[in-house]
């Protein structure tokens, strides 16, 4: 019986050394992290995307990097991913949420 504890623990921990590293490793800086949401779009324009959430309305940075995912308009549920630099939400990809 003991035995074969000892062998569940020991695949137990073999078994999850991503999640061991992850203890001794540093956590990822808050400029290169992607966050998410979804919501409605209030406004798009080539340089800026403003978006009501569950916590409020919200403004995004288009820069020419950020990816568009197809052509929505205001009214559109959207998902959009983005990146803080510096006070700023940086768009990376928005795209239509479809049903």
């Amino acid at each position: 019986m003991v035995q074969r504890f000892l062998l569940f623990c020991l695949l137990c921990v073999a078994g999850q050394p991503g999640c061991i590293w992850k203890l001794w490793s540093e956590p990822t800086p808050l400029e290169e992290r992607i966050f998410d949401l979804f919501g409605t779009v209030q406004a798009i324009s080539l340089d800026q995307l403003t978006v009501e959430t569950e916590e409020g309305e919200m403004t995004f940075r288009m820069v020419d990097s950020s990816i568009k995912g197809s052509n929505f308009d205001s009214g559109a549920y959207v998902h959009v991913y983005y990146m803080m630099r510096a006070d700023l939400k940086v768009v990376t990809m928005v795209v239509e949420k479809i049903d």
